[in-house]
Parts: C-alpha cells; structure tokens; sequence
C-alpha cells in the first residue's frame, strides 16, 4: 500500500516542491496530485526517478508498504 505521508516527507527532506517533482516526471501537478490520491499510482519509471532524485534509500517503505 503507497505511503503519501513518507513520500511528503521524503520530498521535504529533499528541498523538492511539487513543481520540481512534476518536472522531473514531466507531468502536471495535477496528475500528481491524482497519484497522491489514488493509492500511489505510480509507474515503474515514476517510482525510479523519485527514488533517485529524493534519495530514497527504501523504496519498498514508501510505494509497497
């Protein structure tokens, strides 16, 4: 089950906005916020590129808890 909360927070520990993230994913802030809502509906690629842009270390933690 996805984690919003520990995404939020990885991405405050990264000094990262919403803005930044949907532009290293290239999507719209509101198709993230859609992912935000809907249980995490991230890509493999999506999940890839947040795990190295906001130094996540476990993604299991975050999109498969």
């Amino acid at each position: 089950m996805f984690n919003g909360k520990k995404l939020r927070v990885a991405m405050i520990m990264a000094d990262k906005s919403v803005k930044d993230i949907c532009e290293v994913l290239k999507i719209n802030p509101s198709t993230f916020y859609r992912k935000m809502e809907k249980d995490g509906d991230f890509t493999r690629e999506e999940i890839s590129i947040l795990v190295r842009e906001l130094n996540i270390e476990d993604p299991a933690d975050i999109f498969f808890a």
